[in-house]
């Protein structure tokens, strides 16, 4: 399973474009890792985690502008304008993500609210 996480979230970083429906629906299968049909928040920050891994190319444990790859979101990321994310700011912006795409606001995120 680990493996096929990893190569999503490689994928992901690597192209930077929008995913196509079947690459979404493949992304939502390995964050819906109790395969319920449905992504808390809980799966969703768990799958960020290994991409902000990843792109944490030099390991130092904080993303800089380069590494965030979206300077649109990087100053609102970047709270205490440090000039670098830091996992807890990543977590709060991927929980601010979840909230906005959790169009009904019932915890859980369906396909349907991924694809949108």
């Amino acid at each position: 399973m680990k493996k096929i996480v990893y190569a999503a979230i490689g994928f992901f970083l690597l192209t930077g474009t929008v995913l196509a429906d079947s690459e979404n629906e493949a992304t939502f299968k390995i964050m819906d890792t109790d395969e319920d049909g449905k992504v808390t928040l809980e799966e969703f920050q768990a799958f960020y985690k290994e991409v902000f891994k990843k792109k944490d190319k030099n390991g130092d444990g904080v993303l800089d502008e380069e590494e965030f790859a979206n300077p649109d979101a990087f100053e609102f990321t970047d709270k205490n304008k440090d000039g670098k994310i830091d996992p807890a700011e990543d977590e709060a912006l991927r929980a601010h993500h979840f909230k906005k795409l959790d169009q009904n606001g019932d915890q859980h995120l369906t396909l349907d609210e991924w694809v949108e």
